[in-house]
């Protein structure tokens, strides 16, 4: 039980619609300058933060991933969530984009 810590804990809680949404962004309220530091932004505009970090070996384009997570538009409104679903994504790393 030593080993467990905070940072090793699933960063998850329980939204008012029962569904499990990483703790960074629970109400669905407009984003922020604040909710927006720490992110990273890709060439394309998107926005996104690593919540938990996995560990291991990193995939090479081509190996069959699982990732869990949750998107959400500027107005604070969550679009889609793995963790509603109950299953992370399972997707080909390297294969093109993932959310269309």
């Amino acid at each position: 039980l030593a080993a467990l810590s905070s940072t090793t804990a699933p960063a998850l809680a329980q939204a008012a619609d029962g569904a499990w949404v990483p703790r960074l962004k629970l109400a669905q309220t407009p984003f922020t300058e604040a909710d927006f530091e720490g992110m990273q932004t890709t060439p394309s505009g998107l926005s996104y933060r690593i919540v938990e970090e996995g560990f291991g070996v990193k995939p090479t384009p081509g190996t069959k991933i699982k990732a869990h997570y949750a998107g959400f538009l500027l107005d604070g409104k969550r679009f889609d969530a793995s963790y509603t679903r109950g299953s992370p994504l399972a997707f080909v790393a390297g294969g093109g984009p993932i959310i269309k």
